[in-house]
């Protein structure tokens, strides 16, 4: 990223309604966003349901950041909790 226009000192986000999420950034000028969980039994290998939920949060970035324009996702990784 070559700004974070609009995010106040870059501070940590965590949204804990429904499915949370948490957005932060990082020393090399990047966010890392998570969240949007499945459930590990039944949805764990359905890559359609992932794409929607990284294209979700990547969303979700963009609409709370207007002002930032060049986000993107580079690395996307679905991981599981039992």
């Amino acid at each position: 990223m070559k700004s974070f226009d609009g995010w106040f000192n870059r501070v940590i986000i965590r949204d804990n309604y429904q499915t949370y999420n948490y957005f932060r950034t990082t020393s090399d000028n990047r966010i890392i966003a998570g969240g949007e969980d499945i459930d590990f039994n039944t949805n764990i290998k359905n890559e359609k349901l992932e794409e929607e939920k990284y294209q979700k949060l990547l969303n979700h970035i963009k609409n709370m950041f207007p002002n930032i324009k060049e986000i993107e996702s580079e690395y996307e990784y679905c991981g599981g909790f039992i």
